[in-house]
Parts: C-alpha cells; structure tokens; sequence
C-alpha cells in the first residue's frame, strides 16, 4: 500500500482526527433537566454498589488485570459522570450541560427500568411510593425521548493496512505465552491469553493467504489488540530508524509505524473502559 493510500484510510476512518474530534463520534453534548441530574446521580451511586459487588472473588481473575477491567471500566464510568454532576446533592439543584455517551445513556435505561418496576409493586410499595416511582421513571423517559441522536458505543478498528502486523504480533505473543508456560505462570492465565490471540487471529482470518480489503471490528478483543500492537511497535519502530531518508519505501514504513501507534493508543483505552 502506497503512502498515499494510508492517509487516505487514515483520513476515512478519522485516525488523523485530535482525541477530541474522535471522542465526540461516541458522545453527544446536551443540557440535562435539573431533576433529571438528580435521578442519574442517584443511578450511578448505584452503579458504584453493583460495580463492587461484580467484583472477581476467585482465582485467577482476582489477581489479574483482565479479571478487574470490567470492573474498574464500570467504576470508572460512574465516577467520571458524578465528578461532572458533582457528587452532593446541592440545595438548588441545577441543570448540567453533559457529554453524554451510550454507557450513562444505559445507566439511565436501566434507572427508569427500575422505577417502572418499582411503581407496580403493590405489596411492598406504598400508594405514594409508587406514584412517586412512575413519575421519575417518565422523567427520564421523557428527557432520552429528547435527545436528537444516541451516542454509539465505542468501537476499535483495525485498519485493514495493519491486519499484517498484527498478525506477526500474533505469533510472537503466542511463542511469549508458550515460554510463560515453561516457566511457571499461571496455566489457567496462559490459556486466557491463548484463547484470547487465536480468537482474534479467527476473526481477522489469519489462516487466509488475502487481506480483507476492509478494515476489521475489534471491539471485543481491545486487551488482544493492545499487547500485540506493543509488540509491534519496537520493531516497525527500529524499521522506520534503520532506512535511510532517501529509501522510497520510508515514508510508507513512518505511515504504518503512526497507524499502530494510534491503533494502540485507541485500543488502551478501549481496554481501560
């Protein structure tokens, strides 16, 4: 691929954008309703108990950073929508201009989910408590029906340019699991990992002779793509410093070097929630 056609995929698939621009494809900014900020910070001091109570208990996960991330990545969230919303209660509660993205949407989905079902519940819930219930459920049903667009979930793509090396990552990665093995880590934390490569390595089609002409959807393996684009990055970086600046293929090698910095950069945070 010439240097030309990379920047024109990274131009496409707005890798070149600022992380601000890039943020902004899975974030919508909008003016939350007062009693609506009241209810989501309600929800997500709820999301925070179930967070810790989701918590890995057993072994390995407890002890390993891929049993905590979906955790940490829930924590995370919630903590970053109250440091916006603020954490108490003010004695005048005011509306909030929010840059709200498809995990707080959720948070709020299933807040109102929770008042429905609370305002039907007879037996354990006074007359008023049930009022009370339908009405914060059609609060915020009202404020989701208003929003002019839903932000999408995040999503990581591996440009097909970089289906190559990350498949060379791939077989690196799986000869530095195989040595981890032989000297005593974890088996059942090896097999994670091995389980992990091969089931990208699957959906990237790394047993076929043609590259996709497309790029590839990775959502699901951002803690795959993340240590083997780490891998990667030492080597295309010594490629890049060893030709000389009046080789044609240099500019195409500092092209593909820049696309798996971004690749991991957006994989990292993919990974951390």
């Amino acid at each position: 691929m010439s240097i030309d056609d990379l920047r024109a995929l990274r131009e496409f698939e707005g890798a070149g954008l600022p992380a601000t621009e890039r943020d902004r494809l899975a974030r919508i900014t909008t003016t939350m309703p007062a009693e609506v900020v009241t209810l989501l910070r309600g929800a997500l001091y709820a999301e925070l108990r179930r967070s810790c109570e989701d918590a890995p208990v057993g072994m390995p996960e407890s002890h390993t950073r891929a049993g905590w991330t979906p955790t940490l990545g829930r924590l995370n969230g919630a903590l970053s929508g109250l440091n916006v919303i603020g954490w108490v209660t003010p004695s005048e509660q005011r509306s909030v201009t929010i840059a709200l993205d498809a995990a707080l949407i959720e948070v709020l989905e299933a807040d109102a989910e929770q008042w429905d079902w609370l305002s039907e519940q007879e037996r354990t819930e006074s007359v008023e408590g049930r009022v009370r219930a339908a009405e914060h459920s059609a609060t915020i049903e009202r404020f989701l029906a208003s929003l002019s667009e839903r932000p999408e979930p995040a999503t990581l793509l591996i440009p097909a340019s970089l289906l190559g090396p990350i498949r060379e990552g791939a077989d690196d990665a799986l000869a530095v699991v195989s040595q981890e093995i032989d000297h005593g880590t974890d088996p059942r934390e090896c097999c994670r990992r091995l389980s992990a490569i091969c089931d990208l390595l699957d959906l990237i089609d790394g047993s076929g002779d043609d590259e996709p002409a497309s790029d590839v959807d990775a959502t699901g393996h951002a803690r795959t793509v993340t240590e083997l684009a780490a891998l990667m990055l030492p080597i295309l970086t010594t490629t890049v410093r060893d030709l000389d600046d009046a080789d044609p293929s240099k500019p195409g090698a500092e092209a593909e070097l820049l696309l798996m910095r971004e690749l991991h950069t957006e994989a990292s945070r993919a990974a951390d929630g």
